[in-house]
């Protein structure tokens, strides 16, 4: 667990991982995955501010470890001149400790639960 959060830490200040969800620790890739699915499933929500982050550790085998982290955002969504909706988006995140052929980096990202609440 230590070993994860150290590894999220340094990638939260690293100049290269600055990301599109406000207050976040979470690498790029991560927070790309989220907002793909945000935009897919929940339409045009803008303005994603994290709220709370946990992660639960899952050891597999001779020190490989995976993780779920459990996100909760808040957002805006424009529906009319001047007029925005606010959501509470619920995000599930499976991290694995697999080599991504898509990205050529180690650690692949996948939302595997998502849900948008109107505020």
């Amino acid at each position: 667990m230590k070993i994860f959060l150290a590894i999220l830490s340094v990638l939260a200040f690293s100049p290269a991982f600055a990301g599109n969800v406000f207050n976040s620790s979470l690498p790029q890739r991560a927070e790309e995955a989220v907002s793909n699915a945000i935009q897919s499933e929940c339409g045009h929500i803008s303005s994603l501010s994290l709220v709370k982050m946990t992660v639960e550790e899952i050891p597999v085998d001779q020190g490989i470890t995976d993780a779920i982290i459990q996100l909760t955002l808040n957002g805006t969504q424009k529906i009319d001149q001047g007029m925005f909706d606010n959501y509470t988006i619920k995000a599930s995140i499976l991290y694995s400790d697999l080599y991504d052929h898509n990205s050529k980096e180690y650690g692949a990202y996948h939302v595997n639960a998502l849900s948008c609440e109107l505020q």
